[in-house]
């Protein structure tokens, strides 16, 4: 298990990377983003942004769902998310115009990947779990928390 960042620490690297181009637009950003995928979320922007077109591509919403992170961009085709029984996520996307090419949808889909394996709170690697009827990636050590924890560890902090 990796320590789970203190809220001072949170703050500021997520107001640094807000404060990159990829974030910097008109249209109002939908982002909540647990502290344990935040080195994944800055990693799949500097990749993005290393792109040839990296400096026009606008983030439009970054969040967990599903126990999985989601990343969003402006004018990408639209997508439908769904868990199996079997808690594997799948994301499909709907046939459509997009700016974007495959090169950044290769790199937001591997760390879609990459948020299934990785503790959301902490970092460290884990797996998809129910909690109290909410599915949440975590490592051992916190999969045995409850939905009450969890969501004062995202919120709070250690």
């Amino acid at each position: 298990m990796a320590d789970i960042l203190s809220r001072a620490e949170y703050r500021h690297r997520l107001s640094k990377l807000l404060a990159r181009p990829m974030f910097q637009h008109k249209s109002n950003i939908g982002f909540d983003i647990p502290c344990g995928w935040l080195t994944l979320l800055e990693r799949l922007v500097d990749d993005l942004e290393a792109l040839p077109n990296g400096s026009q591509l606008r983030a439009s919403q970054v969040k967990e769902k599903f126990g999985s992170l989601r990343f969003y961009l402006v004018n990408a085709a639209p997508r439908v998310d769904f868990i199996t029984k079997s808690r594997v996520v799948h994301s499909i996307a709907k046939k459509g115009n997009t700016t974007y090419d495959s090169t950044a949808a290769d790199l937001i889909a591997s760390a879609e990947r990459l948020s299934i394996t990785t503790c959301m709170l902490c970092g460290a690697p884990g797996t998809i779990v129910d909690i109290d009827g909410w599915y949440s990636t975590m490592c051992a050590e916190h999969a045995v928390f409850n939905a009450e924890e969890v969501s004062r560890l995202l919120h709070d902090g250690k």
